[in-house]
């Protein structure tokens, strides 16, 4: 049986992992931020609700997750709402964590468009 410590470390590094990719994302969303905090409310970034759609049809086919259900979603507004959200799909086998490439990939096609 896994020692709740454990389990709790476990989940924590997932968290930190997801952030940091969402943060690198986001980041390419929001040029004119210089830096993307994980308490950053996507309003202060600049992302307006057709840029935030944008940002979560990316982080869908990023972390390959099937049809998110919007009643299932939460009401994300800051960069950790969606990175716990994320993370708790990662965990549940809805979602898998993307590599470096896969997500430097991404980022790069985000800086373009």
């Amino acid at each position: 049986m896994e020692e709740p410590q454990a389990r709790f470390a476990a989940d924590a590094s997932l968290l930190n992992q997801v952030d940091a990719i969402v943060r690198r994302i986001v980041a390419e969303f929001c040029r004119e931020a210089t830096e993307v905090n994980s308490g950053d409310h996507f309003a202060d970034l600049g992302l307006n609700s057709v840029r935030f759609v944008e940002l979560a049809f990316v982080l869908e086919e990023l972390f390959r997750m099937g049809y998110v259900d919007m009643a299932e979603a939460p009401r994300a507004e800051t960069v950790e709402d969606l990175s716990r959200f994320l993370a708790g799909k990662v965990a549940a086998g809805a979602a898998a964590l993307p590599s470096a490439e896969e997500t430097e990939s991404a980022a790069r096609r985000c800086a373009t468009a």
